[in-house]
């Protein structure tokens, strides 16, 4: 039978490699449509094996089409062209192609007269749009990428024949944003990937969407979901026959594990998915389980052994071809070495590090490089170094989950060097102790009872200079902390509160409704024609006015309402305890006040009007919803003329 299937296996390949033969021997002979038919096919049989002879086919195919005037079949040619550029990796080349493919299928759907009907034509420009989506996406821009999957989307709506191609951007998205940090979209686009994988009869769609659902979940420590989606994903896997999907889907079970701290058990599957990537020889594979299990012991802090396996990581590294994994690999080895207090090695792994993850808008990687990067500096008293990656850390962090979550990250830093600290301070101890033991051997040993006792005095002054430094690097350590807190809650031109900071008042004050349904307002407000002011006598001006006019504005509120800037010349008022009279009431005020005060700059007099919009927060209603109904009225006063108030 194994005999049979061999040969049968060997005549299929050799009787296909015949008729690609034959296609191009008689494509000489070949006219029309037939000879368009014959360029398809030649592509699509060389575009895994031989992208430069796809590339070449596609080309032809392309002058060919336009040569019948065959509209339809020379954007597809064109598509194809790209595709074979972006197997090629010469992603700006298919980027401009594809650019132009765009601007011509503009060009055909505004012309009047065509017979092509939106079943056919949509598809070629949906593919045209993901194919510009996948340079972006390779390039690292993925907010551009995403952007291209969901014009793809819009071209796709309710064609069932391209449900495939549907699926793909849909998975695409949820990538995408799962690599800016932004998961709430990212999970929203998988589960539609998955709904859709299920509607498709190609098992390997389902099995790559529930895995990405699942990496979703485990990234924001929903570990449960991630298991029973890993644990889907891993028998779909089996079942399609998919050991890429299974391999992966075993080493992320592990790391489900080791997230819960259950080392042994996160251990034995990936010790199984090692198995099976050296069975399968795959470089990737066993890079990404290897790497991974240098977590796991990073983690039962056996720096050394995962010093050891991340050192094979760095010597497969040129089988990875995505940059986070590039990025991740190499801040994981420098955090391993930062431990092992290797610390030259490490700052130019963490350096390299985050490089990449800036340049690629990696959030979260970026915010961990700053973190061991703050720490590295401090143990090694470069503290004018250490300042900027903690600032850095902590508005990434900020960013990333809320104000709330993001003090976390401070006092986890200020946690691990209090603790480093403390070590110190016992260290110290211990030697005094030691000091103590001494003494009753100077007794015994009269002879050297002065000599000892100086050296004992000296050592003792010097313990005395080492605790006064430590203090001092605690006190250096607190004041920078408190620079970052202050730094992450003022605007630094006005000091008024900044966006973040009030933003976290409202979400207070909305608690607090919900609790005892006492209403607030918001008013988003907006200096009439601050731009005009700004070209004509110069941005210094600008700023001082903003800076009285922040002034004025905090003596016209009450004292119980908060106003923060917004951005630019707006800004927002929190009204506690306010309802639509009272918030009108303090609107109009503010308005009057603007308008009735001389504004001063280097001998010259301004007046200035401000334009209101006010909204009363209601149940049901969320902040986004207040604040964007505050900021139509607004919009809606400047229509009306400016210098307004207008309330919801």
């Amino acid at each position: 039978m194994r005999r049979f299937l061999l040969f049968f296996l060997l005549f299929s390949i050799s009787f296909g490699a015949k008729k690609i033969e034959r296609l191009e021997s008689r494509l000489p002979v070949l006219h029309g449509e037939a000879k368009l038919r014959a360029y398809s096919e030649l592509f699509q049989h060389y575009i895994t094996s031989n992208p430069e002879k796809a590339l070449y086919y596609a080309e032809k195919a392309v002058s060919f089409a336009e040569g019948i005037h065959k509209d339809l079949e020379k954007f597809t040619a064109r598509n194809n062209y790209a595709f074979a550029l972006l197997r090629l990796k010469k992603y700006n080349k298919a980027r401009k192609s594809l650019e132009e493919n765009k601007r011509e299928l503009q060009e055909f759907l505004n012309k009047k007269g065509s017979n092509i009907s939106r079943e056919e034509i949509n598809p070629v420009i949906a593919t045209t749009y993901i194919y510009k989506g996948e340079t972006l996406f390779r390039a690292g821009e993925y907010k551009g990428a995403i952007e291209e999957y969901r014009n793809a989307l819009n071209m796709l709506e309710g064609l069932k024949k391209s449900r495939d191609k549907k699926v793909y951007a849909l998975r695409m998205i949820g990538v995408s944003y799962l690599y800016i940090s932004e998961y709430e979209p990212a999970l929203k686009y998988a589960t539609r990937a998955v709904e859709e994988s299920k509607k498709l009869d190609k098992p390997y769609s389902l099995v790559e969407n529930t895995y990405l659902m699942a990496y979703i979940y485990r990234e924001t420590e929903n570990l449960e979901l991630a298991t029973i989606n890993f644990r889907k994903s891993l028998k779909l896997a089996q079942k399609a026959g998919d050991k890429y999907f299974e391999i992966m889907s075993l080493n992320e079970i592990g790391n489900v594990y080791h997230l819960k701290k259950q080392y042994k058990r996160a251990l034995i599957y990936k010790r199984k998915a090692l198995r099976q990537a050296w069975e399968l020889d795959q470089k990737y594979l066993i890079l990404v389980v290897v790497h991974d299990m240098g977590m796991v012991y990073f983690d039962m802090k056996n720096y050394e052994l995962a010093k050891t396996y991340y050192l094979q990581t760095l010597k497969l590294i040129n089988a990875v071809k995505d940059v986070r994994d590039k990025a991740t690999i190499l801040g994981n080895l420098g955090k391993v070495l930062l431990e092992l207090r290797e610390y030259r090695d490490a700052e130019h792994y963490l350096t390299l590090s985050l490089k990449m993850t800036e340049k690629h808008n990696m959030k979260k990687e970026s915010m961990e490089n700053h973190v061991y990067l703050a720490r590295l500096y401090y143990e090694t008293g470069v503290y004018r170094k250490a300042y900027p990656h903690m600032l850095a850390a902590y508005n990434l962090k900020e960013e990333i989950l809320g104000v709330e979550k993001a003090r976390g990250i401070a006092k986890l830093t200020e946690k691990l060097e209090r603790e480093k600290i403390n070590q110190e301070n016992l260290n110290l101890k211990r030697g005094r102790n030691m000091l103590l033991a001494a003494m009753g051997f100077i007794i015994l040993v009269a002879f050297t009872i002065t000599r000892l006792y100086y050296q004992k005095k000296k050592t003792y002054r010097k313990l005395l200079n080492a605790n006064k430094e430590i203090k001092e690097k605690q006190r250096e350590l607190n004041e920078a902390y408190r620079k970052v807190e202050e730094l992450s809650r003022k605007d630094p031109l006005t000091n008024l509160p900044n966006r973040r900071d009030i933003l976290e008042k409202i979400m207070q004050e909305k608690i607090r409704h919900d609790r005892s349904g006492i209403s607030f307002a918001l008013i988003m407000a907006d200096i009439d024609d601050f731009k005009v002011l700004n070209d004509q006598y110069g941005h210094d001006c600008g700023d001082a006015i903003l800076v009285s006019l922040a002034q004025l504005l905090m003596k016209t509120i009450r004292r119980q309402d908060l106003v923060g800037r917004w951005g630019g010349e707006e800004f927002l008022f929190l009204l506690p305890e306010t309802d639509y009279s009272g918030s009108l009431t303090l609107a109009e005020k503010i308005r009057k006040a603007v308008e009735e005060y001389e504004f001063n700059y280097n001998g010259m007099v301004f007046r200035l009007t401000i334009t209101l919009g006010v909204a009363v927060f209601e149940k049901g209603m969320s902040v986004e919803g207040c604040i964007k109904t505050a900021d139509q009225r607004l919009y809606e006063g400047k229509k009306r003329g400016k210098n307004a108030v207008v309330a919801a």
